[in-house]
């Protein structure tokens, strides 16, 4: 597999989800200082081009984070969003990062947005994902999706353990596949991708 980021062999998913509605995040497309600080300008014309609408900086910013999350599995690096550029004008949705490209996809509804990318559209088809309100903690109830996720794809007694997350068999060997979690002001969200 040829994703274009060296030492990255297999098929990864990265995920972001973020409470757009929420009070805390309501007001951003307003902010020309943050705005300017994560949208690069390709971004930014398409931005406003739509309407300057706070679900789409908070698309732009959650599949900027998806990637991000993706590629520091196997390559630490500081997140830095201009250097994350997402491409939603030419063909398939993508996210761009020092010369790779990251397939896209993202579902929203009128509380949050969830955003999750891939090495490449083939393994994008193959993601299993799912969003939920948390119930306490957020970061423990998108350990506990994760479980209810790999149990419906007849995993039952998966462990998750380890950032970023793995997921265990209950022998304590990893499954073949790569996690991601995410949350967001009372959501929480997660992506597997077997393989």
């Amino acid at each position: 597999m040829d994703s274009g980021l060296n030492g990255v062999s297999r098929p990864v998913v990265g995920n972001d989800l973020v409470a757009w509605s929420a009070v805390s995040n309501r007001d951003h497309n307003t902010d020309l200082r943050f705005v300017e600080r994560i949208l690069c300008p390709a971004e930014k014309r398409f931005w406003v081009s739509q309407g300057s609408t706070v679900l789409g900086l908070w698309t732009f910013w959650a599949a900027k984070e998806a990637a991000f999350k993706a590629l520091s599995r196997d390559n630490p690096t500081v997140f830095s969003p201009c250097r994350f550029e997402v491409n939603l004008e030419h063909g398939t949705p993508e996210v761009c990062f020092d010369g790779a490209r990251w397939a896209l996809a993202w579902e929203h509804n009128s509380e949050w947005v969830h955003a999750w990318v891939s090495t490449d559209e083939a393994s994008l088809s193959r993601v299993y994902r799912n969003v939920s309100k948390a119930e306490g903690e957020e970061s423990v109830a998108a350990r506990e999706l994760a479980r209810t996720l790999l149990s419906s794809l007849g995993m039952p007694e998966a462990k998750i353990e380890g950032v970023p997350p793995v997921a265990l068999s209950r022998s304590g060997r990893a499954l073949a596949g790569t996690l991601s979690l995410s949350h967001d002001e009372g959501y929480v969200g997660v992506a597997w991708l077997e393989g």
